[in-house]
């Protein structure tokens, strides 16, 4: 089983794979073998020395374990069976349950590690997005918390440009990234498109036969995309974007506990971008009718705060 999932249905097959059914035919078998080559000669000398009590003559040790072999061993042979396979079948109900108990706690203590996991990063992110006003620089650390908890090799945000007709890469983490940065495509093309039409977010564990897959990327990258997560990135009912994460290490697919999981953080993410866009707005706005039309050019890209123009205002004063 995977360490990183708990599924029941996988949980009860490998359960039932490991039924312990086999005891008591184990039992019964051992039991006929301890009747034959045990049980026999203990029947045989058994008889022997009633015989002997009551003829006077000496036990025959060699007679009591080699003669009539066929005749007195049935009854002997029959109750070592039964004993046996009582015995055994015993043992294995109790290895069964056991078994069962084991697996049922290992599974149960991998879903809490996994939920774990899941919180600090979505509080991880949380942090991040109070505390960095630059967008590119925490895109670029979420991304990269992002692929860590989901063991994927790529991860990219894409956003609409301001006429709302073509996708452009915002940010990029993993081999593609100086190939990427500079694409841009149709809003209404691939997986992408699709995701930002519909806003609902996809698992697709088979990007190469998905009709929607738009393959001019890959061509472009050199990257083959195996498999990925879609989440469309929508602060209230604008349309930002959207967050791919592609390629599970190791060719495992991706689940829809990860997919939930991006689902949250997506929307921590739309609104920071948005957020970003109004305060970077603002401030050019602000410098430029108190400062003239060519005032922001000598500020430095991100605006982190208000302390540039504070300090320019305090200076001209």
């Amino acid at each position: 089983m995977n360490p990183e999932q708990c599924d029941p249905a996988v949980l009860e097959a490998l359960i039932r794979k490991e039924r312990t059914w086999v005891y008591p035919w184990i039992g019964i078998l051992f039991g006929i073998a301890l009747g034959i080559f045990i049980g026999h000669p203990l029947s045989m000398l058994a008889h022997e020395f009633y015989n002997s009590l009551n003829s006077g003559a000496p036990v025959d040790l060699r007679g009591a374990f080699f003669h009539s072999f066929h005749v007195h061993m049935w009854p002997m042979t029959l109750i070592f069976a039964g004993f046996g396979g009582i015995t055994w079948g015993f043992i294995g109900f109790i290895l069964q349950r056991l078994r069962e108990s084991r697996l049922r706690l290992d599974a149960a203590h991998r879903e809490l590690l996994r939920q774990a996991r899941y919180l600090n990063t979505y509080l991880t992110v949380s942090s991040m997005v109070a505390q960095c006003l630059d967008p590119h620089e925490l895109l670029e650390a979420v991304l990269n918390v992002i692929m860590e908890t989901v063991s994927a090799e790529e991860a990219s945000v894409l956003l609409l440009d301001e006429d709302q007709a073509n996708f452009r890469f915002y940010s990029v983490e993993g081999p593609a990234k100086q190939c990427l940065m500079a694409v841009t495509f149709p809003a209404d093309k691939g997986i992408a498109g699709s995701i930002l039409q519909t806003q609902r977010s996809e698992v697709i564990n088979d990007v190469q036969r998905d009709p929607r897959f738009f393959d001019e990327l890959d061509s472009k990258s050199g990257l083959v995309t195996q498999n990925l997560i879609a989440i469309p990135l929508t602060a209230g009912e604008e349309k930002i974007g959207v967050m791919e994460v592609l390629n599970k290490s190791g060719g495992e697919p991706f689940t829809d506990e990860e997919r939930l999981l991006l689902d949250s953080i997506a929307e921590e993410i739309a609104f920071a971008i948005r957020n970003a866009r109004i305060f970077e707005y603002v401030i050019n706005t602000y410098c430029k009718q108190r400062q003239g039309q060519k005032s922001c050019k000598g500020c430095q890209r991100p605006l982190r705060s208000w302390t540039p123009c504070v300090k320019y205002l305090e200076n001209s004063l």
